[in-house]
């Protein structure tokens, strides 16, 4: 872990420095709270210096660190736990992207955002771990070009690249500005302001709305992203308990759809569409999760912020457990005939009516059921604006009230990722170049 501190005390030495023992000991304390405790941005090459960017610079190193990612997604091809694999990756590099850019309050005075560094926080447990993928894969990717490029526009690129490569109709093309600047600090003051995944509406409002200045059709958009990857019981505490081969030879397991390695509208066909049980398992007892109550589909699971989507769906606090949280009704089942025979949610052993109908969110999420298009039209749309959270970018017009105290980005204009849009209509793309 020192290895970065290490680094650059020696870099010093040669050139010509010297350092009594006691100052190489709080350089080396300095170092670790600023760039290793919170997951710092520090590029080797520069030695942690930050050059300005440029757009030769940028489009070398999409093309390169495109061809770095479809090696290493393309490598698991026929491989025994592909789908697994590929789904990871897919899953951690978005999560990465959207907390990095998550952590972003309008109107606060710090400089945090999409700053290429995670805060060191519950929130990114499975993200700034030494052997994350974020951490490890991505790390050494962006090592390779930091020279020119930033790490926090690069994971916003890597968010694209995963998106894009998981498309199976190739019809994503997600608009890209650059210009962001890293932090090598920023866990003070950070805890609290990555949304928590029990109480639904009012995280989506004071995250998502207030704190990112976005919109809830915005949010819903996004929520989308849960179409690829897991949840991690190991680092969130959310999920079922598998052996890791388990966990390989069943890719489903943990996942929110059944195409974990897709991107596509399978997230909201998943969500309004299969019967979800409200279960409370686990070591934490403050945190519940929803599983599919059908035989055979059963190792998909949903969290109180999925399904508050489209259902209203009991989250409310349970007293009687230590300690307390928002879990709602264990058994409660939402599906679309739970209430004798319609739609919404309702648990026939406990002293509870029953709530039948749908929130205002549920007919976005059924537009993205009927078309899939639409879906990845509005992810486009959504993504960008996650990702210029707190910047303004030139060319473009700023909504009234937005918050663009990080500064300017500068748009540029990219090649299709597999170098033509495929149809709407086919299935999937054979042979496209990536």
């Amino acid at each position: 872990m020192l290895s970065s501190v290490v680094l650059l005390l020696s870099a010093s030495a040669a050139l010509g420095g010297t350092t009594s023992t006691r100052a190489k000991e709080t350089s080396v304390k300095k170092l670790e709270k600023e760039t290793l405790g919170p997951i710092g941005a520090f590029c080797k090459k520069t030695n942690g210096y930050t050059n300005t960017p440029t757009e030769q610079g940028i489009m070398e190193v999409y093309h390169a660190a495109k061809k770095d990612w479809n090696d290493v997604i393309d490598g698991f091809e026929g491989t025994k736990y592909e789908e697994f694999h590929k789904s990871n990756h897919f899953g951690n590099v978005l999560r990465g992207a959207f907390h990095d850019c998550g952590e972003f309050k309008a109107g606060a005075t710090d400089t945090y955002g999409c700053d290429g560094c995670l805060s060191d926080t519950e929130a990114n447990s499975g993200l700034i771990e030494d052997d994350t993928i974020m951490m490890d894969v991505v790390e050494k990717m962006w090592q390779k070009y930091c020279d020119k490029i930033s790490r926090a526009d690069f994971w916003a690129l890597m968010g694209k690249f995963a998106a894009e490569k998981a498309d199976k109709k190739h019809r994503l093309d997600i608009p890209f500005a650059f210009g962001r600047k890293d932090n090598k600090v920023c866990t003070e003051g950070a805890a609290g302001r990555l949304p928590g995944h029990q109480i639904g509406f009012s995280e989506f409002q004071r995250v998502f709305i207030e704190a990112m200045q976005l919109t809830m059709y915005e949010t819903v958009a996004l929520q989308g992203g849960h179409t690829v990857g897991h949840v991690h019981r190991e680092y969130s505490g959310f999920g079922s308990r598998r052996s890791p081969r388990s966990l390989m030879k069943h890719p489903t397991t943990n996942a929110w759809d059944e195409t974990p390695a897709e991107f596509d509208n399978e997230y909201y066909e998943s969500l309004v569409n299969e019967p979800w049980i409200n279960v409370q398992r686990g070591g934490n007892r403050a945190k519940n999760f929803w599983l599919v109550k059908e035989k055979g589909h059963e190792l998909t699971i949903m969290l109180n912020a999925d399904m508050e989507l489209a259902f209203f769906s009991n989250h409310d606090e349970d007293h009687s457990r230590s300690p307390v949280g928002n879990i709602g009704i264990n058994g409660e089942l939402c599906s679309t005939d739970a209430v004798d025979g319609e739609y919404g949610c309702f648990h026939k052993w406990k002293n509870n009516p029953g709530k039948p109908g749908w929130p205002e969110t549920y007919d976005q999420c059924a537009e993205y059921i009927e078309e899939n298009e639409v879906f990845l039209n509005d992810w486009e749309k959504a993504y960008y604006r996650m990702t210029t959270v707190g910047y303004s970018v030139q060319g473009e017009s700023v909504p009234a009230g937005k918050d663009t105290r990080l500064g300017e980005l500068r748009p540029i204009n990219f090649p299709y990722y597999f170098g033509e849009l495929g149809s709407e209509s086919s299935e999937e793309v054979e042979g496209a170049e990536s």
